[in-house]
């Protein structure tokens, strides 16, 4: 029999009085990973220092939500039902399909952004705990680092790469993840909104999320007097040589859900989403692309990881995005080229571009018939 406690966090309140306030920080569309049911989540600020987490299961609502948010409106949320939170005493909104949200003229408060929201210091972020939404920073990026690397979550390899940020209060190591890699330059300066904080070894870091928002910005005030950063990296080396072996793995993603496919038969033309259920092309499925290479050079041979940001900016350069479809598709064309110019740093290949090849040198009876010839031009002279 479940304990009183247990049975409080489980318990869910009608309340078909209302609630008021303003709509923030509206998120996309999510998938729920055990029962699969659409949601999306946002806050709502229920005074002038009070903020409430907000779930809704009506995807027709969210326009709505949206718009109040941008009109900073003050709103009137009806048939909710209230679930107890876990921050202490405190309560959740849940919204259904007979939610209604409407406008009003005022809630007896101004409207406030949420600390989610709100914009913080290198100084404020090394300060916080893991695991906290960090909503917009201003930033210079101070170094990039060269290689990126794979790594496995929820059994699709996912690419990241690590780079340092910095303002006038310190400088915080940034993970970026997927879709924000090469969205940086070093020494430009950016506004990044919707990260989150993570810690390893004692010492707290940033990391991109899915919601990331990574914009240009003028240079951060004050970047002339950052102090110099510097992180001692490998040496990227240029070899020349040919692959005599390859193995490539595809993985594919919903852009819809973002759910990774664990399985996913390339040769049909339609699939089903095994999170959200819903059938689509084949080709709609957002392609991720990694693996490992023999290379041979100078009858040497080097085993080297490529990543998928290598993979994906030569099949788009080359126009050959295509055989992003199945991972054969990728190793045979590997092997299909002759001669390959790749750049590595700790055996992982951060570039790779095709040697142009140059003319067959010619063969022992051309170079005779061609002496030959220049023989006869000079008697005729």
């Amino acid at each position: 029999m479940s304990s009183p406690a247990k049975k409080l966090k489980t318990d869910v309140f009608e309340d078909e009085s209302c609630i008021s306030g303003f709509i923030h920080n509206v998120s996309a569309v999510r998938v729920g990973v055990r029962n699969g049911a659409k949601y999306f989540n946002a806050l709502l600020q229920v005074s002038r220092e009070e903020f409430r987490h907000v779930v809704v299961f009506a995807m027709e609502k969210r326009t709505a939500f949206i718009q109040a948010e941008k009109n900073k409106s003050p709103v009137k949320l009806t048939r909710i039902k209230r679930r107890v939170s876990n921050d202490g005493g405190k309560f959740d909104v849940q919204c259904g399909k007979s939610t209604e949200l409407l406008v009003v003229t005022e809630v007896g408060f101004s409207f406030r952004e949420s600390p989610q929201s709100a914009k913080k210091t290198m100084s404020e972020v090394k300060a916080m705990a893991a695991r906290q939404q960090v909503g917009t920073i201003e930033v210079k990026i101070c170094h990039v680092e060269v290689a990126s690397e794979m790594v496995e979550i929820m059994g699709a390899k996912v690419e990241t790469q690590t780079c340092y940020v910095q303002d006038g209060t310190g400088q915080v190591k940034l993970q970026l993840w997927a879709g924000q890699i090469g969205q940086v330059l070093c020494g430009h300066s950016y506004r990044m909104r919707n990260l989150s904080t993570r810690e390893y070894l004692g010492s707290v870091f940033l990391t991109t999320t899915r919601n990331t928002e990574i914009v240009e910005t003028k240079e951060v005030a004050g970047a002339s007097s950052f102090v110099q950063f510097e992180v001692e990296e490998e040496q990227v080396t240029t070899y020349i040589g040919s692959i005599v072996r390859a193995e490539i793995a595809v993985s594919k993603k919903c852009t819809k859900c973002q759910a990774w496919q664990l399985e996913f038969n390339s040769a049909v033309k339609f699939h089903r989403c095994q999170r959200c259920k819903l059938l689509q092309k084949a080709e709609y499925y957002q392609c991720t692309a990694s693996g490992r290479v023999a290379f041979l050079q100078d009858n040497n041979e080097m085993d080297l990881t490529v990543t998928n940001s290598v993979i994906s900016c030569y099949l788009e350069k080359e126009g050959m995005r295509h055989l992003l479809i199945e991972g054969q598709n990728v190793e045979e064309h590997l092997l299909t080229v002759d001669t390959w110019k790749v750049q590595i740093q700790r055996d992982v290949v951060v570039k790779i571009e095709k040697v142009a090849e140059t003319a067959q040198s010619e063969k022992p009876e051309d170079k005779e018939i061609a002496g030959a010839m220049a023989a006869l031009e000079s008697e005729e002279m």
